[in-house]
């Protein structure tokens, strides 16, 4: 269980106050006193909030913020992926097409400089 000061990064670490941290306010050291002296006499009270505060603490620990991270960057891989899959094909299908024209172009440049192929000519 957890006595903390109710100042600076505190306030924002601890969303709960009574429920999973006692605080006090700054400069407050009776009320630092008194709060410590509950948690050490009410035995109940002590687990209470040392099992909140832990629940608490694994929704923001290593292995909850990897697992989150894993998640949404995997799926954004896949993501990235499929745009690059699409991109892929579609350069795949305009290389292939180009190349066919350029082929095309270059057997009909071939076949109007060629003299005894004016019959093939349009």
């Amino acid at each position: 269980a957890v006595v903390a000061v109710a100042a600076g990064g505190l306030l924002d670490i601890i969303t709960r106050p009574g429920e999973t941290a006692l605080m006090y306010k700054s400069n407050d050291y009776e009320s630092m006193v008194a709060q410590t002296r509950l948690l050490v006499e009410d035995k109940q009270l002590r687990a209470r909030i040392a099992a909140e505060g832990r629940a608490d603490v694994e929704k923001f620990g290593w292995t909850a913020a990897t697992k989150k991270l894993r998640e949404e960057q995997y799926e954004a891989a896949i993501q990235q992926g499929k745009k690059k899959r699409k991109f892929g094909l579609f350069v795949i299908g305009n290389t292939v097409r180009g190349f066919f024209a350029f082929i095309a172009s270059l057997v009909l440049a071939i076949v109007h400089k060629l003299d005894y192929a004016r019959a093939y000519r349009n």
